[in-house]
């Protein structure tokens, strides 16, 4: 090998030398370096939840930095720290609510937007953070979307009192059995213009059949009739899966109502079922 091949094959590996000394340090630095943290406070049945979530394990799959903690504001403690970081920086209380670094991202609509967002912030991430550590201060809003669900919070006590219409008085719900719960709902309930309207309409026809008897046996069966659908609301709508078996109940109620209403409709004749032609004709005098 001659003199100039020895010294440019000995420039080059000293070239080479260098550059690996000063590459290795970043290289070291950058798979030893610190994960990004990811706070979200979340709700189980939020959707918007679940979207940004599912955006964040494909995410997790093309880098392995990134240390994600949900936060399920279900959870008393978390709620009220939920409640007092969204007061503090003057937040929807909708979830979710995500904490990269010391910047506040509030709801996720989708990947093209949000998700692009949230990968810039995570890149640019110096320092990892808290909900904890900025519920005082400190933190900034990169964004507030309108996709986010609004929060499912346990009641206080203030919210389980009642004030029963005429007689003005105050009843704390939570103390009462659940047949005195479903009382006391259905009168609160009776007290608002259509459901007055209904009962006026309701009794005004009966008064009109000629008998105190009937009046009384379906007036009855009204009140019965609300006082088993709150009772059912209470005692099963929230204690059956809802899509395995009231969802499917009320879909054929609701099919079932409409195909009646179609033959009724269909077999429909200007005359009255209630009442005869005479007493349809004075009911139709005195409401005039």
């Amino acid at each position: 090998m001659s003199d100039n091949h020895a010294k440019t094959w000995w420039l080059l590996s000293l070239g080479v030398t260098l550059l690996t000394a000063l590459l290795t340090p970043a290289l070291v630095a950058a798979d030893t370096g610190e994960n990004v943290r990811i706070s979200i406070f979340g709700q189980e049945d939020c959707s918007h939840c679940q979207d940004l979530q599912a955006w964040l394990t494909e995410l997790q799959r093309k880098r392995h930095d990134l240390e994600i903690t949900v936060l399920d504001v279900s959870d008393p403690a978390n709620a009220r720290l939920f409640a007092t970081v969204t007061a503090q920086y003057d937040l929807p209380r909708a979830t979710p609510l995500t904490l990269i670094g010391t910047t506040l991202i509030s709801g996720f609509d989708r990947g093209e937007t949000t998700g692009r967002l949230l990968q810039e912030l995570i890149d640019a991430a110096e320092t990892n953070t808290t909900f904890a550590d900025i519920q005082a201060g400190g933190a900034q809003i990169a964004g507030t979307s309108a996709a986010g669900c609004a929060a499912i919070e346990p009641c206080s006590a203030s919210q389980l009192l009642v004030t029963i219409p005429l007689i003005n008085r105050v009843v704390d719900v939570g103390r009462l059995s659940l047949a005195g719960l479903s009382l006391v709902l259905g009168l609160v309930d009776g007290f608002n213009p259509c459901a007055l309207w209904v009962l006026v309409m309701f009794l005004l026809i009966l008064s009109q059949a000629g008998s105190r008897r009937r009046l009384v046996q379906f007036a009855g069966l009204f009140i019965l009739a609300e006082t088993i659908m709150y009772y059912a609301i209470l005692n099963v709508w929230f204690t059956v899966a809802l899509d395995r078996i009231i969802t499917p109940l009320v879909s054929l109620l609701a099919i079932g109502s409409g195909l009646y209403f179609l033959y009724k409709f269909s077999t429909w004749k200007a005359v009255c079922d209630i009442a005869s032609p005479d007493q349809t004709n004075k009911l139709q005098t005195r409401a005039h």
